[in-house]
């Protein structure tokens, strides 16, 4: 019995998360967030210490209020970017391409690098996901 929960938990499960759900994105209403492409350079450098800041990646001399100033916009520009969404028309289909913190915070998933998040509109507001469409590298 175990052995064949692993062989559904390691062949099945990740099948069912990287669908390709192109028909999906065929619906009158669809709303595609995209998580932009693999972006190399980015994170710490080779070899660092997680314990020892001075061998991470950190940030520049504005970094702080420019990210305390960000964190204190996050939830206006999540319910900025809902009201536009819904106010665009019932059939139409958008296509966003964005930062995974964005689309997360949007739908409750985190998306893999070039992977699209399908949702559509619902009438109190929120977005609930449709469908997904993993692009491999």
């Amino acid at each position: 019995m175990f052995l064949r929960l692993l062989v559904c938990l390691v062949f099945l499960l990740p099948a069912s998360l990287l669908a390709d759900d192109w028909d999906a994105l065929k619906q009158p209403g669809a709303i595609a967030l995209m998580r932009h492409a693999l972006a190399p350079g980015g994170g710490d450098p080779e070899g660092f210490t997680l314990g020892d800041c001075a061998t991470q990646r950190n940030l520049d001399a504005r970094g702080p209020d420019q990210a305390r100033r960000i964190g204190g916009d996050r939830l206006t520009q999540t319910a900025e970017t809902l009201n536009a969404l819904s106010a665009l028309p019932d059939d139409s289909r958008a296509l966003l391409v964005t930062h995974q913190v964005n689309i997360t915070a949007l739908t409750g998933v985190m998306p893999q690098s070039g992977e699209i998040i399908v949702a559509r509109m619902l009438n109190d507001g929120t977005l609930e996901v449709s469908g997904r469409v993993n692009i491999a590298p």
